[in-house]
């Protein structure tokens, strides 16, 4: 599972791509404000991202930059994520909405018991406008 939103906004980012430059990760999630290294190297651990081309033990004098892509298991966490954060919300405004309700019935019952009060009091300010 993924530890926070960060981590969803990258991988949810490398999956709209086949492939995607780790320079152009970094221009987008800047490592000092993400730390997007350390999220792309936990992502790969979990195998939720896969990087190309794989580390050698003979250095590369050519240097070609890696390109990240998710796996099929870094798919999977993506729809997992947003089925969870959806079940999330959908419990967030139900528990909104009976917490709220028994106050506007409230709110609603002692205008009620007020009526003749409030129309008075109204009655009163109109007059003193005109």
């Amino acid at each position: 599972m993924l530890d926070n939103d960060f981590d969803f906004k990258i991988i949810s980012h490398i999956s709209k791509f086949p492939k995607i430059e780790e320079p152009k990760l970094l221009e987008i999630f800047p490592d000092n404000n993400f730390s997007t290294k350390g999220r792309l190297k936990v992502l790969k651990e979990r195998k939720f991202i896969d990087r190309f081309p794989k580390m050698r033990t003979i250095p590369d004098l050519t240097k070609k930059p890696n390109f990240y892509v998710i796996t099929d298991l870094g798919k999977k966490v993506i729809q997992d994520y947003l089925l969870s954060s959806k079940k999330l919300k959908s419990e967030n405004r139900r528990k909104f909405i009976l917490d709220f309700l028994p106050v506007v019935i409230s709110i609603i019952a002692l205008l009620k018991s007020f009526e003749k009060e409030l129309i008075y009091i109204w009655q009163q300010v109109t007059l003193l406008l005109k």
